[in-house]
């Protein structure tokens, strides 16, 4: 796994982050949840979303991150897509442990 490198001011950033486990799991409902976020995420932290793709077991999120004086509020998006994939994970954890709970089997 790469390591947090330092996010720069007026450059752009590929954001890329595959589900736990190899999983295929995220479905339309899913999706478009993560992209409600990651549109709440892009309004409260100034970051520009230039371009993004949703898949069933992964996602790529273009952006563009101006300088703090155009940007205002930092660090939302690096606080929300935690959030959310730490939210997305323990799910599906708990769906591969159990195998029930209206659960579709994901490995």
């Amino acid at each position: 796994m790469r390591k947090n490198g330092v996010v720069e001011q007026n450059r752009c950033y590929h954001l890329v982050s595959r589900l736990a486990h190899r999983a295929f799991f995220l479905d339309d409902e899913e999706k478009d949840r993560a992209v409600a976020l990651m549109r709440r995420v892009e309004e409260f932290s100034g970051v520009v979303v230039l371009a993004y793709a949703f898949m069933s077991n992964h996602f790529h999120i273009f952006i563009y991150v101006p300088s703090a004086e155009r940007r205002g509020l930092s660090s939302g998006l690096a606080r929300a897509v935690p959030d959310w994939a730490t939210d997305k994970s323990v799910r599906t954890q708990e769906c591969v442990r159990t195998g029930h709970g209206g659960c579709r089997r994901i490995m």
